[in-house]
């Protein structure tokens, strides 16, 4: 059982970090974004418990009030402010670049207390570089029905 949260500010690189995961151990990618937006939320979060193997990608902290302590591990994208703004700017994200600063200053405070607290029982990966995103990548074991002899 492989369940994943990925959860950040920088939604190019959340983006780019689940689409790795999926195309190497094939887990399904859920967007939380668009069904925490929704009001019957409860009824999708036990929709995606009773599956076995996904990542979830979302800049919603609730998901880990909603699905923490179902999860395998959290994987929290903390790249540098000036790296979030490139991608922005780069990827004509105008409306992104104000919450960039909202989530580096109100957000991330409350997020980093929370992986504190779920550091001891799951796996927690602070992911602030792209070569630790591709060591992390490299890391992953591939399930032995994927491996192509």
């Amino acid at each position: 059982m492989k369940r994943w949260i990925v959860l950040g500010g920088n939604s190019t690189k959340m983006y780019r970090l689940t689409k790795w995961m999926h195309q190497k151990i094939g887990l399904e990618i859920i967007n939380g974004d668009e069904f925490i937006k929704q009001s019957n939320c409860e009824h999708k979060v036990k929709e995606i418990l009773c599956k076995d193997e996904w990542v979830i990608r979302t800049s919603y902290n609730r998901i880990l009030t909603l699905l923490g302590d179902e999860v395998y591990g959290i994987i929290f994208i903390d790249f540098c402010i000036w790296r979030n703004f490139l991608d922005a700017l780069f990827h004509l994200k105008f409306k992104e670049i104000k919450d960039i600063f909202y989530y580096r200053r109100v957000k991330r405070p409350w997020v980093l207390k929370k992986l504190a607290q779920f550091g001891v029982e799951k796996k927690v990966v602070i992911i602030k570089n792209r070569r630790s995103m591709r060591r992390f990548i490299k890391s992953l074991i591939v399930p032995k029905e994927k491996v192509i002899s």
